[in-house]
């Protein structure tokens, strides 16, 4: 996303607007610490938003 010639890659920014900020937090924090506690109803829509993203994490699929 950020080494092509896309709008993320000019700008330096990427819009996520797809998801809550609750389930971003969620996700930051899940990546920074390894871990994360989330009440069961919001699961679903972290490991949603995990799944759409995991493309930018690991994008060789490692």
């Amino acid at each position: 996303m950020f080494a092509s010639n896309k709008e993320e890659n000019r700008t330096g920014s990427c819009k996520m607007s797809e998801i809550s900020t609750w389930t971003l937090d969620a996700l930051l924090r899940f990546l920074y610490y390894g871990f994360v506690g989330i009440p069961m109803d919001q699961a679903p829509d972290v490991l949603e938003a995990a799944e759409q993203y995991y493309e930018l994490l690991d994008p060789k699929g490692h």
